[in-house]
């Protein structure tokens, strides 16, 4: 009898041995599966990312449109028009802020949105405000009146309002806030974006 029920015991650990290798035996068999479904989306990502590798670089050696806006000179007042500027580089709003420092194509009809000599000294972007630092040409050497002053702030926001991350535009002059660039409006504010004042060249006029 009690080699029949030691048979018994040894029967019933044998079997729960089984049982407890053959859920190993699954786990592990569904850990394998779920490895090998995870390498074939990194071997997916992994193509994808190797496909878009030369377009990236084509970009980047092509560069990128941005819009800069400058003034146009109509027959009884100003307003603000667009241009494109192709630019080389990662930061695009900062690139765009350049090339409106540098004033309108040769040979265009339009004018200098800021004053000659005035360089960009920095952009820093925060909860989607852009703080725009130039250096103190941008208040030395305006000599414009009132109107082209208020021009000259949307020509700013509307050149950084292009792009999606950017609201708003606080002007800093060499690092700090001003209260005026041109003695007429305030700089301590936050400009937003102004298409009341935007010519559209196309129309013809």
């Amino acid at each position: 009898m009690r080699k029949i029920l030691a048979v018994l015991v040894i029967l019933a650990a044998l079997a729960g041995l089984l049982v407890y290798v053959q859920g190993e035996r699954r786990r592990a068999m569904q850990r394998v599966e779920n490895l090998e479904r995870e390498l074939d989306r990194l071997r997916e990502e992994n193509e994808t990312l190797r496909e878009e590798l030369p377009r990236t670089r084509d970009q980047r050696a092509g560069g990128q449109d941005v819009t800069v806006y400058f003034v146009f000179s109509g027959k009884t007042e100003f307003s603000l028009a667009p241009e494109l500027r192709r630019v080389v580089g990662e930061n695009l709003p900062l690139e765009a802020l350049q090339e409106l420092a540098k004033g309108p194509s040769e040979g265009s009809r339009l004018n200098r949105s800021l004053p000659e000599g005035t360089r960009v000294l920095g952009l820093e972007v925060k909860d989607g405000i852009a703080y725009a630092n130039f250096s103190r040409e941008i208040m030395e050497n305006f000599n414009w009146g009132s109107s082209l002053e208020g021009l000259m702030v949307a020509a700013i926001a509307n050149t950084l309002t292009e792009f999606p991350q950017i609201q708003g535009v606080l002007v800093l002059v060499e690092g700090k806030q001003v209260e005026t660039l041109g003695g007429h409006l305030s700089a301590k504010e936050i400009f937003r974006r102004n298409e009341e004042v935007i010519h559209r060249l196309s129309d013809g006029h």
